[in-house]
């Protein structure tokens, strides 16, 4: 759907990923000014530029965070608790949320709820949030009993750390960048590892990796084959559109039709 909106040949170069600025507001006032802050710079990556946002808590909220548009451009943040001891957590909930706002103003949405709230997860990564998604993600170990402990696990979102993972790495791949330097979290870690690994499982199976010698030669023999080529099916590494392709026995530069990624495979 993003790449549907912006059909650009440079998607992820044109979104960098998003690094906190080093200069910093004090923080006045239980948080609230450096909170809206924050919001601003996330809006400013997502190219908002126009948007006052008015931060405060609301303990009876069911999820972490809501936003809600008060006018055209003033938008109402409500945190249920605002612990400024846990920054990454709220880089990364102020990223989907203003992903929100983002997707609704490109009218980008799903009917359903949670599939709109995977859509927001999923952008907020695609757009440069990823570690901060995954730094999000934590265990938090206690103590039971003098020989028993107990691990409760924290996340946000709507999709799993591994999932996040893999979109992740897939970014990574395009950009030849590495995130897991970026990835305090241990159990973000790991989940960029977990999804990583899937990516890269999907990069080592046809037709990303080259015809075994046996299978070019047979092809090189058999005449029928070479005048009537079959026809393979890929899946774009980015937008993952279903692309087709001959099978030539050849290296092929596929662009594709959804996202105009260039991917480099072996028909």
């Amino acid at each position: 759907m993003l790449h549907r909106a912006f059909k650009t040949d440079n998607f992820y170069k044109d979104w960098p990923t998003f690094n906190i600025p080093s200069t910093t507001p004090a923080r006045a006032d239980g948080g609230m000014i450096y909170v809206q802050w924050i919001a601003k710079k996330v809006a400013q990556h997502y190219r908002l530029n126009d948007i006052t946002f008015v931060v405060s808590r609301n303990p009876l909220l069911a999820s972490a965070a809501q936003v809600w548009v008060h006018s055209g451009n003033v938008i109402y943040v409500e945190f249920r608790e605002l612990d400024l001891s846990f920054q990454t957590q709220i880089w990364a909930i102020m990223a989907h949320e203003i992903a929100h706002i983002f997707l609704d103003r490109l009218n980008l949405r799903f009917a359903n709820k949670l599939e709109n709230e995977i859509l927001t997860d999923t952008t907020s990564i695609y757009l440069g949030f990823g570690s901060f998604f995954l730094n999000a993600s934590w265990d938090e170990i206690t103590a039971v009993s003098s020989n028993q402990t107990k691990t409760t696990k924290h996340r946000i979102g709507y999709i799993s750390e591994v999932e996040a993972g893999y979109i992740l790495s897939r970014r990574d791949k395009l950009l030849g960048e590495n995130s897991s330097k970026d990835v305090i979290s241990s159990a973000g870690r790991d989940a960029y590892e977990h999804g990583a690994r899937i990516f890269l499982n999907e990069q080592n199976s046809r037709p990303f990796i080259k015809r075994s010698f046996i299978d070019r030669l047979i092809h090189r023999f058999d005449k029928k084959a070479s005048e009537v080529p079959e026809l393979i099916l890929l899946d774009c590494i980015v937008c993952s559109q279903p692309i087709r392709i001959p099978a030539l026995y050849k290296t092929l530069l596929v662009k594709c039709p959804n996202c105009c990624t260039r991917v480099r495979c072996f028909s």
